[in-house]
C-alpha cells in the first residue's frame, strides 16, 4: 500500500502507512487520478482475487481438550504474523442453531462427528443469515479454533468457527 502510494505522491498532500495499513491526504480534485493511478499500478494476478485461508493442521473436534486450549495459549499474544492456530474437519452433524446477542451477531450450534462426539460451535458475524444458511445443512466443513468459554462461573470447551462450508 505505501509503495503505490510513494509512486503517486504528486497527488498527495500527505501520506504514510505501513506493511498493513495506509493512510493520506489529497485535494478532493485529485481522487480520481490517485484511483486511475493505483488501479494501474497493481500487479494483481487472478490468483490473488482467490480469497485463501491456512491451516495448522486438520483436526478432529474430539481431540480438543481443555489441556490441548490451554497449551495453545501458552502460545499466545497472537495477532498479525502470528495468528492463533486453526484447525480443520470435515464431514460434522450440524444441529441446534440459536442467534444469541444482542445484535443478533453469534451463532451458536452444536457440531456431531460421525463417531458421535459432540461439541459446541460458536461463529461471530451476521447471524441470522449463517442461520439461514446452516439450518437446513445436513453435514459442514469447518475451520475452527478451540476456545475455552467461561459463563456462569462454568468452563466449557467450544470452538470458534471462522469458515464453514456447507453440504445438504
Amino acid at each position: 500500500m505505501f509503495e503505490g502510494l510513494c509512486a503517486a505522491e504528486e497527488l498527495l498532500t500527505r501520506f504514510g502507512g505501513h506493511p498493513m495499513a495506509a493512510g493520506l491526504s489529497l485535494p478532493e480534485e485529485n481522487l480520481e487520478a490517485l484511483r486511475k493511478q493505483l488501479n494501474l499500478q497493481a500487479a494483481l494476478e487472478e490468483d490473488d482475487l482467490i480469497r485463501k485461508q491456512w491451516i495448522d493442521a486438520p483436526m478432529p473436534i474430539s481431540y480438543v481438550t481443555a489441556r490441548l486450549i490451554g497449551e495453545l495459549e501458552s502460545l499466545a499474544p497472537f495477532g498479525q504474523g502470528f495468528e492463533r492456530p486453526l484447525f480443520a474437519q470435515k464431514g460434522l452433524k450440524v444441529s441446534d442453531l440459536r442467534v444469541l446477542g444482542r445484535n443478533r451477531n453469534v451463532l451458536k450450534m452444536r457440531l456431531t462427528e460421525e463417531s458421535g462426539i459432540t461439541l459446541d460451535g460458536i461463529c461471530f458475524g451476521e447471524a441470522d443469515t449463517m442461520w439461514e444458511e446452516l439450518k437446513d445443512a445436513g453435514t459442514a466443513d469447518i475451520l475452527y479454533s478451540p476456545k475455552l468459554n467461561e459463563y456462569g462461573g462454568r468452563r466449557t470447551i467450544q470452538i470458534e468457527i471462522k469458515e464453514y462450508i456447507i453440504h445438504a
